[in-house]
């Protein structure tokens, strides 16, 4: 119970800190060049439509549309707090459930959640308005799904939870196409099973496979959207800096889990997920046979991690499977703590270290270097963006930002060779990022003489 008590006391106080970060206007630069630009437009003009001048229009919007019901409910930051803090709050909730479903106990699944909620990868999102979090909150609960779906002895009458599961899928894809991974290996899973149960007759092994199928596909029409927008079905990423071939694959798993705190290295790393998953998981060896539903767990994991690795690399792309192996990491650090008690507090203290180590430079980055409580406290946008803009180097500072936002005209349409914070310029912003393509965006013949 006092260990309980004290790792879940560690997760209220790292949640916390999530939150106060969410109730400031962020700085981070996708959000601001299109995670939130894109909703409040939505929110402004009452309707979807396809925008060129914020990036990412042509992706699934479901993830967006949570950030306009946000902007709808109280403005930005409830949009802030709802696409990020309060889906990182979800997702925790749902690894828990996950965890005792498959026969973890609590501290197991605490443990669990200390190893993924302290992540670099969800520290960084957590500062920002990407779509990243919900996306892993429903892929998590279609898992969830699955899983009381798959381990049951009879899965003719336990239809119902595939269908939960393809429906959540259905949501997850309609946020980011990363859940495609997942449903396909989802798939696999369902094939095992209906070739192991010999009772199936061919009619109902169609009937289970459409019941997962089909539900899923309230996603196509983002499909559609996409293909209509840009002739392509969707983003593939293949433009993107990724590692390759068989070193390359375990190079980004070390790179991933090792380069600590290089919060704004992307390139194959993404951002960290720290060692401890990468350190635990070997003793799956010893304890593999306490309990029967890790290896499915960790074949899971390893297709995913197969398909992302000829995907996109970034480490938010797997944030599903990554609480899959943190669940494992758990369920092994707690069955150290059992048998081999000072060793598993070892583990458990090594978890603790990499979780201060992880929130450390975050935590000064966030609420110190950019003053967020001063925004928290006076709720003056103007003073934030002033005391801050000047320590972002990257963005427009304060006074050009100003001048662009309240002396240019409002239909004025500004080309740039860096994205900017377009979101609080409160103009047309066009940058180097690719958005919609030149089918949708004015040519320069197009541009009066007199425009700028």
């Amino acid at each position: 119970f006092s260990y309980n008590l004290i790792l879940s006391s560690i997760i209220f106080i790292i949640s916390f800190l999530y939150m106060v970060t969410a109730l400031a206007p962020t700085f981070d630069g996708d959000s601001l060049f299109g995670y939130l630009g894109i909703p409040r437009e939505y929110f402004l003009y009452e309707k979807i439509f396809p925008i060129d001048y914020f990036y990412g229009s042509n992706y699934p919007q479901f993830g967006q549309l949570i950030t306009t019901l946000g902007f709808i409910m109280g403005g930005q930051i409830v949009g802030q707090l709802l696409i990020t803090w309060a889906m990182g709050l979800l997702c925790i909730i749902t690894l828990y459930c996950i965890s005792i479903k498959i026969g973890c106990s609590s501290r197991a699944a605490i443990i669990a959640i200390i190893i993924w909620y302290s992540s670099q990868s969800i520290a960084f999102l957590s500062q920002s308005a990407k779509i990243d979090l919900s996306w892993a909150f429903f892929d998590l609960l279609g898992l969830l799904a699955f899983i009381k779906w798959f381990f049951e002895n009879n899965i003719k009458h336990e239809k119902k939870w595939l269908f939960i599961s393809g429906l959540l899928f259905g949501i997850a894809f309609g946020i980011k196409h990363a859940s495609a991974f997942s449903i396909s290996t989802l798939f696999l899973g369902i094939s095992y099973k209906v070739i192991i149960d010999k009772k199936l007759n061919i009619n109902e092994k169609i009937k289970i496979y459409l019941t997962f199928l089909l539900p899923i596909s309230i996603s196509l029409i983002w499909i559609i959207r996409s293909y209509i927008l840009t002739d392509f079905l969707f983003y593939s990423g293949s433009d993107l800096p990724n590692n390759h071939g068989l070193f390359g694959f375990f190079q980004t798993i070390w790179q991933m889990s090792m380069l600590g705190n290089a919060v704004s290295h992307e390139g194959a790393m993404g951002k960290s997920i720290g060692p401890i998953i990468l350190a635990v998981l070997p003793l799956t060896i010893i304890y593999i046979k306490r309990n029967r539903k890790i290896p499915f767990i960790l074949i899971f994991c390893l297709i995913m991690f197969l398909f992302w690795y000829n995907g996109v690399q970034r480490a938010r792309h797997l944030l599903p499977v990554l609480g899959l192996l943190s669940i494992v990491s758990g369920l092994l650090i707690d069955y150290s703590i059992k048998e081999h008690k000072r060793f598993g507090i070892i583990l458990l203290s090594l978890v603790l270290f990499v979780a201060a180590i992880n929130m450390g430079p975050w935590l000064y980055i966030n609420h110190i270097s950019i003053n967020r409580v001063g925004y928290i406290m006076s709720n003056n946008l103007n003073k934030h963006l002033e005391h801050n803009l000047a320590k972002l180097k990257w963005y427009p500072n304060y006074q050009m930002t100003t001048l662009i936002r309240d002396r240019l005209p409002n239909e004025i349409k500004i080309a740039a060779l860096s994205t900017g914070n377009s979101y609080y310029l409160q103009k047309k912003f066009y940058g180097v990022r690719p958005t919609l393509g030149p089918s949708f965006t004015e040519s320069v013949e197009d541009i009066e003489p007199n425009a700028f």
